[in-house]
């Protein structure tokens, strides 16, 4: 039996690991509060739903920089990667995007940052991103998520 040591690539696999949650594209829009009721002004989107300023932000910027007036017209991927931005996160999606996943990676783990300072700031960003469901729904907790597939 031949033993492989070192990285394997293949170009048809994918496989990530990160502290975080996933998600489907309907649970995001339903929860993330930047979709009900769209009216065009992301301001008033804010005030209404509480969404978190910096999120309100961006995605005003990205309306401004495209030039479009609605939300709708972004693809959803555009809206979660700039999100995932923000917090210095990242997003994959699995082979069918039916699930998003959202998390930080661990080498991103500051020199000075403790496992509790890392999973504390990752739940933070998470609770900010979906601020409806943050302490009721336990699909919200942040845990370890491995993933890998192939097509």
């Amino acid at each position: 039996m031949k033993v492989r040591k070192g990285f394997v690539s293949n170009s048809s696999s994918s496989s990530f690991c990160v502290y975080g949650v996933n998600f489907t594209k309907s649970y995001f829009e339903k929860h993330s509060g930047l979709y009900p009721e769209y009216d065009g002004d992301i301001y008033q989107v804010e005030d209404k739903y509480k969404i978190d300023p910096e999120i309100s932000l961006a995605i005003k910027e990205m309306m401004e920089q495209d030039q479009i007036t609605d939300i709708n017209e972004f693809s959803p991927y555009d809206v979660y990667e700039n999100i995932a931005e923000i917090f210095n996160m990242s997003v994959k999606y699995d082979s069918d995007d039916r699930r998003i996943y959202i998390g930080r990676e661990y080498p991103t783990l500051g020199g000075n940052e403790t496992g509790n300072q890392f999973r504390n700031s990752v739940q933070l960003s998470i609770n900010k991103i979906f601020p409806f469901e943050q302490q009721n729904d336990p699909a919200l907790k942040c845990h370890h998520i491995e993933e890998s597939w192939s097509n």
